[in-house]
């Protein structure tokens, strides 16, 4: 057997485990959506930074995403994965997942680039999830941001924690890749966090699951022009 059709396997495996394993998690200890939504985004996303190292072609992971894709689709309005999907507003955030970690997959195997694909996972793993869950947890005087005129959905707690993160995690990934930290490594992570906050802040019912790994290939690509 070709190695890694096993590791797609073996990542099948995982997928099936870790949605049983956050909806027991929902039903059994009775923790909120909002908290096993994001632990299952954490630890889906987070799982697939060892994509690079597992996999030489994209159609492995292309077919993990349309599996992964499927799922979440035929689950909806079932009783299974309410641990997901039982939540007070909109979001097509679950299902652009499984394309937003495939794509940027994609565009990192034909430029011969790990990296494109893992500072947006990256950030899509830690950031977002950490932003939702500073956003809910942190609800009272934590007011929306209007731009505009224009009040969005986003918390001054939610994007401020994405920043932030966004941040640290792009200043140690390019200072890692790179081996080298100064100020061009600092204005690149700069404008890496400030770019995707903004992406996030103005992508509406879970786009930026999709726009924020894209803003960040696009800055990538211009700060290595």
């Amino acid at each position: 057997m070709d190695v890694q059709i096993f590791y797609m396997l073996a990542f099948l495996v995982g997928i099936f485990l870790l949605l049983y394993l956050n909806d027991q998690l929902h039903k059994r200890f009775g923790i909120a959506s909002e908290y096993t939504r994001k632990l299952a985004h954490f630890s889906a996303t987070g799982s697939t930074l060892t994509f690079p190292l597992l996999f030489t072609s994209h159609w492995y992971p292309f077919v993990l995403a349309l599996v992964f894709f499927l799922i979440l689709l035929l689950s909806m309005n079932t009783k299974y994965l309410k641990s997901i999907h039982e939540i007070d507003r909109y979001s097509a955030g679950s299902f652009l997942l499984p394309p937003a970690i495939y794509l940027p997959f994609l565009f990192s195997v034909k430029a011969g680039d790990p990296f494109f694909f893992i500072l947006p996972t990256l950030i899509l793993a830690v950031s977002d999830p950490l932003a939702g869950l500073a956003g809910y947890i942190f609800r009272e005087g934590n007011p929306k941001i209007v731009l505009f005129s224009r009040q969005l959905n986003k918390t001054i707690y939610g994007s401020s924690t994405f920043f932030v993160s966004a941040f640290v995690l792009s200043l140690i990934a390019l200072s890692v890749n790179t081996h080298h930290l100064g100020g061009d490594t600092l204005m690149a992570a700069l404008f890496v966090a400030s770019a995707t906050t903004v992406t996030e802040m103005l992508s509406p019912g879970g786009t930026d699951n999709i726009t924020v790994p894209a803003m960040t290939i696009l800055v990538l690509s211009l700060y290595r022009l």
